[in-house]
């Protein structure tokens, strides 16, 4: 915007008037979130409802952070540190996860389609009812987590851990399983198509409800 200011000095005042304008307005349509709201996030760790999509957050220290019901589409957050951050009912589609930290954060209720995850530590997180349709979560740590209700479709889970997780009501239709770890998790309605391995043991419960 230099170039601007320099050259708004030799015109008339009106025409001066009209680039102070086009300096306000020009930069909202150079990002997809709110500069405002990203601000908000990084200044107090906190940004209820915010607009933070395609954002490049890689590697920060977001720890703890309220990100409830945000706009989060394709933000980039390899790395970040997420641990316990509230990111409930928030919409990840398309984002960067991967290696992010996100130990017992709560995504009850995101919607993450389609975003990579590969990697990423999401040990005793909540994803309860949380749409990962399509996700890449290749060799993530979902230990202990509650994926109860979640939709795995096309998914791609290969060598990832599910060891001791919550898996009543999930759904795995056309989800790739090559590896993953089921020791321990609590099956209960969950729904698989053909991807069933001999090495998943079911207690407890029914795998289809009658």
């Amino acid at each position: 915007m230099h170039f601007l200011r320099q050259f708004r000095a030799s015109l008339p005042l009106g025409l001066c008037w009209l680039l102070v304008g086009l300096e306000l307005v020009i930069p909202q349509f150079l990002w997809a979130y709110d500069q405002r709201d990203l601000g908000r996030l990084r200044n107090f760790g906190a940004c209820v409802e915010c607009n933070i999509s395609e954002a490049d957050l890689r590697m920060t220290k977001l720890n703890g952070a309220n990100l409830r019901s945000s706009d989060m589409a394709k933000t980039i957050f390899f790395s970040a540190n997420l641990q316990v951050a509230d990111l409930s009912g928030s919409n990840l589609r398309g984002a960067n996860l991967e290696q992010a930290d996100l130990q017992g954060a709560n995504l009850e209720g995101a919607n993450l389609e389609g975003a990579n995850l590969k990697r990423a530590n999401l040990k005793r997180a909540n994803l309860q009812g949380a749409n990962l349709k399509g996700v890449k979560l290749f060799g993530a740590d979902m230990s202990e987590a509650n994926l109860s209700g979640v939709w795995f479709n096309t998914a791609d889970l290969q060598n990832a851990n599910l060891s001791k997780s919550n898996l009543s009501g999930t759904i795995f239709y056309s989800t790739r399983l090559r590896g993953t770890q089921f020791r321990g998790a609590y099956f209960c309605n969950t729904h698989f198509g053909t991807e069933v391995t001999p090495q998943i043991e079911f207690r407890h419960c029914e795998l289809e409800p009658r």
